[in-house]
């Protein structure tokens, strides 16, 4: 198991109403671990694509705007279309930074947790304060070659689709994931495939 962890630094989905601006934006850090996954570069994660097997993503959220926002769904935006990956699972926690005074912090703790990465419970609703922050952990598994779209490399988990209320109302936002987006290369994995 390889675990990852980087610091650095949404739109509408669903048959909810998409409210403007969204209140959801994704921060400044990201954890991964699990089979494939390799490593960062500057702005993205990277794995190799390893079908049949398990990964998981954390990354922190911050509500940008001045009312509080329960989070009471997560879900993929790309499950329609052929993916090397599928979500199997979906959390949510409170996150308070640690406070380090003049020293450099540690790694944070984004509570991803580690292998296996398999489904989660259903998905407790989750109230985030004004302008504080939280962590979404996400656990995925790499789908079998047949299911695999037919190229060499591709982007994973770039969007989620959050529901969430707010004010009395919900609605959905497109929540970029910045840096807890994964880069996969498949150049290998299914040759057997192309083959046959």
């Amino acid at each position: 198991m390889t675990l990852v962890a980087v610091l650095a630094g949404g739109c509408g989905g669903g048959g909810h109403k998409v409210t403007e601006p969204s209140p959801l934006v994704a921060t400044s850090g990201v954890a991964a671990g699990g089979a494939g996954v390799l490593g960062a570069y500057p702005t993205t994660l990277t794995a190799n694509y390893t079908p049949n097997h398990t990964f998981g993503l954390a990354f922190l959220i911050r509500n940008r705007s001045d009312e509080p926002v329960t989070i009471v769904g997560l879900s993929s935006n790309d499950e329609s279309e052929k993916r090397f990956a599928r979500l199997v699972g979906a959390s949510t926690a409170s996150y308070v930074p640690m406070n380090c005074g003049n020293h450099s912090c540690p790694g944070t703790d984004l509570g991803l947790g580690g292998p296996p990465y398999e489904s989660l419970p259903p998905l407790a609703p989750l109230t985030i304060p004004s302008h504080k922050q939280a962590t979404i952990q996400l656990h995925f598994r790499w789908v079998p070659c047949l299911d695999a779209p037919v190229k060499t490399s591709d982007t994973e988990n770039t969007t989620l689709v959050v529901t969430y209320r707010t004010g009395g109302k919900e609605a959905s936002q497109l929540l970029r994931t910045k840096q807890a987006q994964l880069d996969v290369s498949a150049a290998s994995a299914c040759a057997s495939r192309a083959s046959s």
